[in-house]
């Protein structure tokens, strides 16, 4: 009888550690996931802003040809 219980408690030991695992590796693969996204949404942002830079030097260099040939006055 002595020996079904230590080993119940051994089996219930083991599970805790095992489940203990499991969660870590589920929060490092989280958390690498959202470090994922994180740098994503960064690279994504400055693509926008250097589009964004792209578009208002055209239009400032567009905005001066036409103040140059008389299309437009300057302000």
């Amino acid at each position: 009888m002595a020996a079904d219980g230590s080993e119940d408690v051994n089996d219930f030991l083991q599970r805790i550690k095992e489940l203990g695992d499991t969660r870590d590796r589920e929060d490092e693969e989280r958390n690498r996931k959202l470090e994922e996204e994180i740098l994503e949404g960064r690279k994504q942002r400055q693509a926008r802003r250097a589009g964004e830079k792209k578009a208002r030097f055209f239009f400032f260099g567009f905005e001066i040809w036409l103040i140059r040939f008389g299309y437009i006055r300057a302000s």
